[in-house]
């Protein structure tokens, strides 16, 4: 797993398996069903933090089909192994404008829309006008994005529903506009820091940032192991060297907890998403 997540951490998966359609995805989950399985949907490897042991798991990865892309009129139909850099290439090659906020944002389109990613103005579930998967028990299914409800890097979808593909409803623009809009979304970018990471490890509280309470919390820099508190940007933690363990950067962000709400009586809310056994 470590080869295949954006913080070059993780032990062995279990079983790995890369599905290119929809007859073999449904075969792998009767598979996971007969061996009573936990699995895992694998998109960009990004907002992941793997344990170091043995994933005694089965890891999906979408691939093939589930990575085309095409449009219908202002809206765009793209499966949900599409990386939103793709995305936001193939909308502004098409005019069609209102995914520029993705942009540098990393991983899959499926994963974003569970984790309805996106900045602290905008997400992806405004755009979403509906979404096809299969649940866990291998049945397709249709939500309508009206029906879904997206909250704060959150939405309502259970963790076994595997997305697809999806539908967004976008709107014409000229390529000069999208391409300032991008421009504008890549300079802020700029100020998080570079190396091998999760992207932002905590949510933001409610009227302030994650990354303020940490640095006022005097904790920009420090270093567990392989792993370091991002001293530009101190929501983000680095595996600085490549080979920082994830039990390095679990104890990180225990400290970081129990130091922010000494400090600041604010419990902070991981962003990131937990695949095996963190205590």
């Amino acid at each position: 797993m470590k080869k295949l997540t954006t913080f070059h951490i993780g032990g062995k998966a279990q079983y790995y398996f890369p599905v290119r359609n929809i007859a073999e995805l449904t075969d792998k989950l009767s598979f996971i069903r007969r061996k009573k399985l936990r699995f895992y949907v694998l998109g960009g490897g990004a907002n992941l933090l793997v344990q170091d042991n043995v994933l005694k798991s089965a890891v999906i990865k979408l691939a093939g089909d589930f990575s085309a892309i095409k449009k219908n009129g202002n809206r765009v139909i793209a499966g949900s192994a599409v990386t939103l850099s793709k995305l936001i290439k193939f909308c502004a090659e098409n005019n069609l404008s209102g995914a520029e906020f993705l942009w540098g944002i990393p991983g899959t389109l499926g994963g974003a829309v569970k984790g309805n990613a996106g900045t602290k103005d905008q997400s992806i579930g405004q755009l979403v006008r509906s979404i096809n998967g299969v649940s866990g028990l291998g049945n397709v299914e249709v939500f309508k994005g009206k029906d879904i409800t997206f909250g704060y890097r959150c939405a309502n979808i259970g963790d076994i529903f595997i997305i697809t593909s999806v539908e967004l409803s976008l709107h014409k623009s000229r390529e000069n506009v999208i391409k300032r809009n991008i421009e504008i979304y890549r300079q802020k970018k700029s100020a998080q820091p570079w190396g091998y990471s999760a992207g932002c490890i905590f949510k933001n509280p409610s009227g302030t940032s994650a990354g303020a309470l940490i640095d006022r919390a005097g904790l920009k820099g420090y270093k567990i192991g392989g792993a370091e508190i991002s001293s530009q940007h101190a929501n983000f933690i680095i595996n600085k060297t490549g080979r920082a363990k994830a039990a390095d950067v679990w104890r990180l962000i225990k400290l970081i907890r129990k130091k922010v709400w000494d400090v600041h009586g604010i419990k902070l809310e991981l962003e990131i998403k937990l695949w095996g056994d963190f205590k």
